[in-house]
């Protein structure tokens, strides 16, 4: 099953649970979409574990991930309107 994700800081805390982006990042209204395999229906109980900040992992490793995610976000919208002007 697949799940899209909007939150970077979710992005970043799946990735480091070993959840597999399955298709490149797009923009979708303004809002950059990431896109994982859930196979066993589980992205849904990380995410509340994520929230409700009942989880561990290494903190160094999740602000690395959130600044290159965030990098990602600004050059795709960036990109996005300039391929809108260009239209």
């Amino acid at each position: 099953m697949l799940k899209e994700i909007s939150d970077v800081a979710l992005t970043a805390y799946l990735t480091l649970k070993g959840y597999k982006q399955i298709k490149p990042p797009k923009v979708k209204g303004g809002i950059v979409i990431f896109t994982f395999d859930d196979p066993n229906n589980k992205i849904a109980t990380e995410t509340i574990r994520f929230f409700n900040r009942d989880t561990q992992v290494d903190a160094l490793e999740l602000v690395e991930l959130v600044r290159n995610f965030k990098s990602q976000v600004s050059i795709l919208k960036r990109n996005a309107v300039s391929e809108v002007s260009n239209e």
